[in-house]
């Protein structure tokens, strides 16, 4: 299946296109309808009413990704691997389980690169362990989040972004693997997971005893699909 995804991607992303060029076409052709002053607003509301309007430009307008949350952070990088294919995230062991990894993002780049980004898209400075020479599998330190940084409010927010030249991700697709025993509440670390993308969700199962963690991660991500 993994195998299948960048052409899937591909398809859905020339469909989008298509879909925003008719778009764009339609709102000024509507536009055109409103200023002859022949019709009524509420006329035209009713041939493109706003919810069906906004319904299609979070389609067409966001990217697809792909948002893997899970019962633990092994699960949640084997899943990731698995999709590109390559070990680019570090395997978690049972010693380092309780560790705490910051939200990570990959995208499309022309060369392999690490960064820590805050949610406004500010680069943070950071001296990662990924500067220090090429790497093939991103290093640990780069995603974990330590307890010095969380007192930081630059550090503790900020999103390990990961650049891969990946058929996938150059097909159009992103990745996030939601944060590992993480401090905040789940809703809001959800929320942000999807925040201005058109999220594909995966949840990443270890154990064969589903948890009431499940259920709870269950509603909210229904709730959110839709309210959005």
């Amino acid at each position: 299946m993994a195998a299948n995804l960048p052409y899937e991607i591909s398809k859905f992303q020339e469909h989008s296109r298509l879909l925003k060029q008719i778009k764009r076409d339609t709102n000024r052709y509507f536009q055109e309808i409103q200023d002859s002053g022949q019709f009524s607003q509420d006329v035209l509301s009713a041939y493109l009413p706003e919810n069906e309007y906004q319904s299609l430009a979070r389609v067409c307008e966001k990217p697809p990704t792909i948002i893997v949350i899970g019962q633990t952070c092994f699960a949640k990088v084997c899943v990731i691997n698995e999709l590109l294919g390559e070990p680019v995230l570090p395997v978690v062991g049972e010693l380092d389980s309780r560790t705490s990894w910051r939200m990570i993002r990959i995208k499309y780049g022309n060369i392999s690169n690490v960064s820590l980004v805050l949610p406004d898209s500010f680069e943070l400075a950071a001296n990662l362990d990924a500067y220090e020479g090429s790497w093939e599998c991103v290093p640990r330190a780069d995603l974990e989040l330590t307890d010095r940084q969380r007192d930081d409010p630059a550090m503790a927010t900020a999103v390990a972004e990961v650049s891969l030249s990946h058929p996938l991700l150059k097909a159009g697709a992103e990745l996030v693997c939601s944060p590992s025993n993480h401090e905040g509440d789940v809703q809001n670390i959800f929320r942000a997971c999807c925040e201005d993308v058109l999220p594909i969700v995966l949840y990443a199962i270890e154990f064969d005893i589903l948890t009431e963690k499940v259920g709870t991660c269950r509603k909210i991500v229904l709730k959110y699909l839709y309210l959005s």
